[in-house]
């Protein structure tokens, strides 16, 4: 064994422990994928190998033995090929890193930059919903009630700006403006700034935006960039960031 193999499990605590979570301030989500996908090379690799978990280093690592686990993937564990390059672009990651802090392992990086990621087969197509079902869901709580009212809304704010369950999850009350064009600013997973102007589908977010005593104004602002979505109604500007300033 050379010297330099045992720096495998403390690269791999410093990735998974101060990179990605300080350094990156990934979601946790992303942190248990790339958890994972370590996991199940390194589990592959004691198992073909035949030898304990300890004893890996990144001399077993090799572009070839990464691609054999790929394949293992998706031909024995039955695992799409989504999931396969998920797997992939965070064992290469983790490479990046490491070559990062030994030049040693530069030439074994560039062999596995050159291997691909799978292209699928066919795109799977997306069925949406339609309009009508997505009313009927919004209108499902009782808007007579406050309990009713926030549900009504909460599920309109997610449908209409996309956010993610987390990001509406962080929304505090100094992240809301009402007024004439009433705004929210969501934290968490998404990087940089984005504003986006979406419409309200009519009728249910009226009903539910509008009530007497909720503050909350209509305006009659088209929407331009949801298609089908589009319809004039209450609208909303909202701002993804990654921090709080």
């Amino acid at each position: 064994m050379k010297a330099g193999d045992t720096a495998l499990f403390p690269l791999i605590h410093d990735y998974l422990k101060i990179y990605l979570p300080n350094q990156r301030n990934v979601s946790p989500n992303t942190l248990r994928s790339y958890r994972k996908a370590l996991e199940e090379l390194l589990d592959y690799v004691k198992e073909r190998e035949q030898i304990p978990l300890g004893n890996v280093t990144f001399e077993h690592l090799t572009a070839n033995t990464i691609l054999m686990f790929l394949e293992y993937l998706e031909v024995e564990q039955e695992c799409s090929i989504s999931t396969r390059n998920t797997r992939f672009a965070a064992i290469r990651a983790f490479m990046d890193y490491a070559a990062d802090h030994d030049v040693a392992l530069v030439a074994n990086l560039n062999k596995l930059r050159k291997v691909p990621f799978k292209k699928p087969d066919c795109a799977a197509g997306v069925n949406y919903m339609s309009m009508a079902a997505i009313t009927a869901i919004i209108e499902q709580p009782d808007a007579s009630t406050l309990k009713g009212l926030r549900d009504r809304f909460f599920m309109i704010l997610l449908y209409d700006t996309g956010a993610r369950v987390q990001e509406i999850l962080n929304i505090k009350l100094c992240d809301l403006q009402l007024g004439r064009l009433p705004k929210v600013t969501l934290f968490g997973l998404r990087a940089g700034l984005l504003s986006l102007v979406y419409g309200f589908p009519a009728g249910a977010a009226t009903s539910a935006l509008t009530p007497s005593g909720c503050g909350i104004s209509t305006g009659t602002q088209q929407s331009g960039s949801s298609g089908e979505r589009g319809s004039k109604g209450t609208s909303i500007v909202f701002a993804a960031k990654r921090k709080r300033r």
